[in-house]
Protein backbone atom coordinates (compact mmCIF):
# COMPACT_ATOMS: atom_id res chain seq x y z
CA UNK A 1 0.00 0.00 0.00
CA UNK A 2 2.73 2.24 0.78
CA UNK A 3 4.88 1.95 -2.65
CA UNK A 4 1.89 2.09 -4.35
CA UNK A 5 0.56 5.34 -2.85
CA UNK A 6 4.37 6.52 -3.54
CA UNK A 7 3.90 5.65 -7.43
CA UNK A 8 0.59 7.30 -7.97
CA UNK A 9 1.71 10.38 -5.96
CA UNK A 10 4.49 10.55 -8.21
CA UNK A 11 2.15 10.50 -10.91
CA UNK A 12 -0.16 12.50 -9.91
CA UNK A 13 -3.00 10.71 -8.88
CA UNK A 14 -3.54 12.29 -5.87
CA UNK A 15 -6.87 10.55 -4.61
CA UNK A 16 -5.14 7.19 -5.21
CA UNK A 17 -2.17 8.45 -3.29
CA UNK A 18 -4.19 8.89 -0.35
CA UNK A 19 -6.42 6.09 -0.69
CA UNK A 20 -3.17 4.15 -0.17
CA UNK A 21 -1.27 5.99 2.53
CA UNK A 22 -4.69 5.94 4.98
CA UNK A 23 -4.47 2.05 4.56
CA UNK A 24 -0.82 1.90 5.26
CA UNK A 25 -1.75 3.81 8.50
CA UNK A 26 -5.09 1.72 8.90
CA UNK A 27 -3.35 -1.57 8.64
CA UNK A 28 -0.61 0.12 11.07
CA UNK A 29 2.25 0.93 9.01
CA UNK A 30 2.90 4.00 10.53
CA UNK A 31 3.47 2.22 13.79
CA UNK A 32 5.21 -0.55 12.95
CA UNK A 33 7.58 1.93 10.43
CA UNK A 34 7.85 4.96 12.81
CA UNK A 35 6.56 7.45 10.05
CA UNK A 36 3.06 7.64 11.58
CA UNK A 37 3.29 11.49 11.82
CA UNK A 38 5.28 11.96 8.34
CA UNK A 39 2.41 9.79 6.60
CA UNK A 40 -0.45 12.20 8.08
CA UNK A 41 1.30 15.34 7.23
CA UNK A 42 1.54 14.04 3.74
CA UNK A 43 -1.60 12.66 3.56
CA UNK A 44 -2.70 16.69 4.98
CA UNK A 45 -0.77 17.89 2.07
CA UNK A 46 -1.87 15.70 -0.90
CA UNK A 47 -5.46 16.91 0.15
CA UNK A 48 -4.93 20.47 0.05
CA UNK A 49 -3.23 20.24 -3.18
CA UNK A 50 -6.41 18.14 -4.82
CA UNK A 51 -8.57 20.72 -3.40
CA UNK A 52 -6.29 23.44 -4.71
CA UNK A 53 -5.62 24.99 -1.05
CA UNK A 54 -2.80 27.58 -0.92
CA UNK A 55 0.35 26.21 1.01
CA UNK A 56 3.99 26.67 0.84
CA UNK A 57 6.66 24.25 -0.47
CA UNK A 58 7.05 21.26 1.24
CA UNK A 59 10.20 18.58 0.97
CA UNK A 60 7.63 15.82 1.78
CA UNK A 61 6.47 16.57 -2.32
CA UNK A 62 9.51 16.41 -4.49
CA UNK A 63 9.95 18.25 -7.73
CA UNK A 64 9.02 15.80 -9.82
CA UNK A 65 5.89 15.38 -8.24
CA UNK A 66 5.15 19.07 -8.45
CA UNK A 67 5.93 18.83 -12.10
CA UNK A 68 3.27 16.14 -12.63
CA UNK A 69 0.54 17.35 -10.94
CA UNK A 70 1.14 20.11 -12.61
CA UNK A 71 0.98 18.58 -16.46
CA UNK A 72 -1.93 16.25 -14.82
CA UNK A 73 -4.18 19.48 -14.16
CA UNK A 74 -2.70 20.94 -17.81
CA UNK A 75 -5.82 23.97 -18.09
CA UNK A 76 -3.20 26.81 -18.09
CA UNK A 77 -4.60 27.71 -15.08
CA UNK A 78 -2.46 29.73 -12.53
CA UNK A 79 -2.50 26.36 -10.08
CA UNK A 80 -0.59 24.87 -12.84
CA UNK A 81 2.12 27.69 -13.09
CA UNK A 82 2.05 27.48 -9.11
CA UNK A 83 3.03 23.62 -9.46
CA UNK A 84 5.76 24.74 -11.61
CA UNK A 85 7.41 27.49 -9.67
CA UNK A 86 7.50 24.82 -6.80
CA UNK A 87 9.38 22.48 -8.83
CA UNK A 88 11.50 25.32 -9.80
CA UNK A 89 12.08 26.17 -6.19
CA UNK A 90 12.88 22.69 -5.29
CA UNK A 91 15.30 22.09 -8.00
CA UNK A 92 16.36 25.35 -10.02
CA UNK A 93 17.83 23.53 -12.58
CA UNK A 94 15.12 21.84 -13.60
CA UNK A 95 14.78 22.58 -17.75
CA UNK A 96 11.90 20.85 -18.10
CA UNK A 97 9.44 22.91 -15.29
CA UNK A 98 11.01 26.09 -16.96
CA UNK A 99 9.49 24.61 -20.21
CA UNK A 100 6.04 23.66 -18.75
CA UNK A 101 5.68 26.93 -17.41
CA UNK A 102 6.47 28.94 -20.46
CA UNK A 103 3.72 27.00 -22.48
CA UNK A 104 1.41 27.93 -19.76
CA UNK A 105 2.72 31.56 -19.86
CA UNK A 106 2.56 31.97 -23.28
CA UNK A 107 -1.35 30.33 -23.32
CA UNK A 108 -2.11 33.43 -21.07
CA UNK A 109 -0.99 36.11 -23.62
CA UNK A 110 2.44 36.66 -21.03
CA UNK A 111 5.02 36.33 -24.39
CA UNK A 112 8.16 37.84 -22.14
CA UNK A 113 7.47 35.59 -19.43
CA UNK A 114 7.69 32.69 -21.71
CA UNK A 115 10.41 33.69 -23.38
CA UNK A 116 12.41 34.25 -20.19
CA UNK A 117 11.76 30.57 -19.33
CA UNK A 118 12.12 28.75 -22.68
CA UNK A 119 15.83 30.82 -22.41
CA UNK A 120 16.61 29.58 -19.00
CA UNK A 121 15.53 26.02 -20.33
CA UNK A 122 18.07 26.80 -22.82
CA UNK A 123 20.80 27.75 -20.60
CA UNK A 124 20.44 24.69 -18.65
CA UNK A 125 19.91 22.46 -21.70
CA UNK A 126 21.04 23.98 -24.77
CA UNK A 127 20.40 21.14 -26.84
CA UNK A 128 16.25 21.51 -25.57
CA UNK A 129 14.72 21.23 -28.86
CA UNK A 130 11.35 22.17 -27.99
CA UNK A 131 12.51 24.91 -26.25
CA UNK A 132 14.11 26.28 -29.23
CA UNK A 133 11.04 25.92 -31.31
CA UNK A 134 9.20 27.29 -28.33
CA UNK A 135 11.40 30.49 -28.02
CA UNK A 136 11.68 30.89 -32.12
CA UNK A 137 7.25 31.13 -31.77
CA UNK A 138 7.76 33.72 -29.24
CA UNK A 139 10.35 35.99 -31.32
CA UNK A 140 8.32 35.00 -34.71
CA UNK A 141 5.43 36.82 -32.63
CA UNK A 142 7.04 39.72 -31.08
CA UNK A 143 8.46 40.93 -34.67
CA UNK A 144 11.95 39.16 -33.46
CA UNK A 145 12.47 37.90 -37.05
CA UNK A 146 16.35 37.17 -36.43
CA UNK A 147 16.01 36.00 -33.07
CA UNK A 148 13.11 33.33 -34.26
CA UNK A 149 15.72 32.41 -37.44
CA UNK A 150 18.35 31.81 -35.14
CA UNK A 151 16.41 29.66 -32.57
CA UNK A 152 14.79 27.73 -36.04
CA UNK A 153 18.26 27.63 -37.22
CA UNK A 154 19.25 25.55 -33.81
CA UNK A 155 16.08 23.92 -33.72
CA UNK A 156 16.87 22.18 -36.98
CA UNK A 157 20.47 21.67 -36.50
CA UNK A 158 19.54 19.35 -33.65
CA UNK A 159 15.83 17.81 -35.12
CA UNK A 160 16.83 17.85 -39.09
CA UNK A 161 13.06 16.41 -39.98
CA UNK A 162 11.04 18.62 -38.59
CA UNK A 163 8.67 19.84 -40.84
CA UNK A 164 7.11 22.54 -38.39
CA UNK A 165 10.44 23.96 -37.60
CA UNK A 166 10.87 24.15 -42.07
CA UNK A 167 7.32 25.77 -42.07
CA UNK A 168 7.64 28.15 -39.25
CA UNK A 169 11.32 29.40 -40.51
CA UNK A 170 9.55 29.52 -44.38
CA UNK A 171 6.88 31.77 -42.24
CA UNK A 172 9.66 34.34 -40.75
CA UNK A 173 11.54 34.32 -44.01
CA UNK A 174 8.24 35.50 -45.99
CA UNK A 175 7.94 38.21 -43.22
CA UNK A 176 11.17 39.49 -43.78
CA UNK A 177 10.70 39.17 -47.82
CA UNK A 178 12.91 36.75 -48.52
CA UNK A 179 10.28 34.43 -50.89
CA UNK A 180 12.71 32.25 -51.82
CA UNK A 181 14.20 30.84 -48.60
CA UNK A 182 10.74 30.94 -47.59
CA UNK A 183 9.76 28.59 -50.80
CA UNK A 184 12.65 26.49 -49.91
CA UNK A 185 11.75 25.95 -46.26
CA UNK A 186 8.52 25.15 -47.56
CA UNK A 187 9.69 22.37 -50.07
CA UNK A 188 11.64 21.08 -46.71
CA UNK A 189 8.63 20.69 -44.63
CA UNK A 190 6.61 18.69 -47.22
CA UNK A 191 9.50 16.45 -47.83
CA UNK A 192 9.48 15.48 -44.68
CA UNK A 193 5.86 15.59 -44.15
CA UNK A 194 3.89 15.64 -47.51
CA UNK A 195 0.73 15.88 -46.32
CA UNK A 196 1.51 19.20 -44.18
CA UNK A 197 -1.48 21.80 -44.53
CA UNK A 198 0.09 24.64 -43.64
CA UNK A 199 2.80 24.17 -45.90
CA UNK A 200 0.93 23.72 -48.66
CA UNK A 201 -1.13 26.93 -47.61
CA UNK A 202 2.02 28.83 -46.98
CA UNK A 203 3.74 28.50 -49.87
CA UNK A 204 0.83 28.64 -52.24
CA UNK A 205 0.71 32.52 -50.30
CA UNK A 206 4.46 32.94 -51.39
CA UNK A 207 4.55 31.63 -55.06
CA UNK A 208 0.86 34.24 -55.19
CA UNK A 209 3.69 37.02 -53.97
CA UNK A 210 5.85 35.74 -56.48
CA UNK A 211 3.43 35.88 -59.19
CA UNK A 212 3.61 32.54 -60.16
CA UNK A 213 -0.53 31.74 -59.94
CA UNK A 214 -0.42 28.30 -61.45
CA UNK A 215 2.01 27.39 -58.52
CA UNK A 216 -0.23 28.86 -56.10
CA UNK A 217 -3.72 27.38 -57.42
CA UNK A 218 -1.86 23.78 -56.71
CA UNK A 219 -0.60 24.57 -53.67
CA UNK A 220 -4.20 26.37 -52.41
CA UNK A 221 -5.85 23.29 -54.11
CA UNK A 222 -3.78 21.06 -52.21
CA UNK A 223 -4.49 22.68 -49.05
CA UNK A 224 -8.25 22.33 -49.44
CA UNK A 225 -8.00 18.48 -50.40
CA UNK A 226 -6.29 17.54 -47.41
CA UNK A 227 -8.96 19.63 -45.84
CA UNK A 228 -7.21 22.66 -44.83
CA UNK A 229 -10.23 24.88 -45.60
CA UNK A 230 -12.41 23.15 -43.60
CA UNK A 231 -10.25 22.68 -40.43
CA UNK A 232 -9.46 26.53 -41.07
CA UNK A 233 -13.11 27.80 -41.63
CA UNK A 234 -11.94 29.55 -45.26
CA UNK A 235 -13.00 27.05 -47.45
CA UNK A 236 -14.93 29.56 -49.49
CA UNK A 237 -12.35 32.18 -49.37
CA UNK A 238 -9.62 30.06 -50.90
CA UNK A 239 -11.92 28.75 -53.54
CA UNK A 240 -12.26 32.59 -54.23
CA UNK A 241 -8.66 33.48 -54.63
CA UNK A 242 -8.10 30.04 -56.75
CA UNK A 243 -10.89 31.35 -59.09
CA UNK A 244 -9.23 34.98 -59.31
CA UNK A 245 -5.82 33.31 -60.25
CA UNK A 246 -6.99 31.12 -62.76
CA UNK A 247 -9.08 34.50 -64.22
CA UNK A 248 -5.37 36.20 -63.98
CA UNK A 249 -3.64 33.28 -65.86
CA UNK A 250 -6.94 33.16 -68.44
CA UNK A 251 -6.38 36.89 -68.86
CA UNK A 252 -2.97 36.86 -70.00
Amino acid sequence: FYNRAVARRRNGDLAGAIEDYQRYLDLGGGERDGDQAEVESIIRELQQLETGATMPVSQNLSAEEYLNLGAQLNDNSDREIEYYNRAISLKPDYALAYYNRGLVRKSKGDLDGALADYTEAIRIDPNYVAAHFGRGIIRQAQGDFDGALADYDTTLRLKPDYADAFNNRGNTRKSKSDLDGAIADYDSALRVDPNNIDAYYNRAVARRWKRDPQGAITDYQRYLDLGGGKRDGDQAQVESLIRELKAQIEGN
